[in-house]
């Protein structure tokens, strides 16, 4: 189940979905998080995650890639997915200091 912050967070906010393109957006640094479903694949969910940490952008993960697409706003599948930098304004983590 998916906090109702993050799918509130993530419903409103400019975002790109797709390997391809948030690949793309975190070496342009446009993203400040990436959503990435348990279920996507390794290869897809180990490259996505280590050129976040490589680039300091938060991860946040999800259930499912059928989750991620209905929350990102596409009728399809998807393994990622980001939230461009000028309208995520809020932090998402669980950690009480948010």
């Amino acid at each position: 189940m998916i906090n109702t912050k993050l799918l509130k967070t993530i419903s409103e906010s400019e975002k790109v979905v797709g390997t391809k393109q948030v690949l793309k957006s975190i070496e342009g640094k446009t993203v400040k998080c990436v959503i990435v479903a348990d279920n996507a694949d390794g290869f897809i969910r180990n490259s996505v995650t280590a050129l976040c940490r490589e680039n300091g952008i938060e991860i946040i993960s999800v259930p499912s890639k059928k989750e991620l697409g209905r929350i990102s706003g596409i009728d399809v599948p998807a393994a990622d997915s980001g939230l461009k930098k000028r309208r995520y304004n809020t932090c998402l983590s669980l950690s009480s200091d948010c």
